[in-house]
């Protein structure tokens, strides 16, 4: 298991792809990622208030997602 964490809002916080770009470039062992094949898992989507769920704290994962193309 490998954990990253953004201290700074940098290039590497979420949405930003900083993190992503440098985990795929110098942590991934050299294996292409089959972004075809892959998700991204995360609890920030935006989505509005709904009946007794509450509203999702951001839409940063979401936005993640998308710049990264999965």
């Amino acid at each position: 298991m490998l954990f990253l964490g953004a201290s700074h809002d940098d290039k590497f916080r979420k949405p930003r792809t900083g993190m992503w770009d440098y985990f795929e470039k110098n942590l991934n062992g050299g294996v292409k990622i089959d972004y075809a094949k892959s998700s991204f898992c995360g609890d920030a989507a935006g989505r509005p208030k709904r009946g007794i769920f509450a509203k999702d704290h951001s839409d940063a994962d979401r936005k993640f997602a998308l710049n990264i193309g999965i």
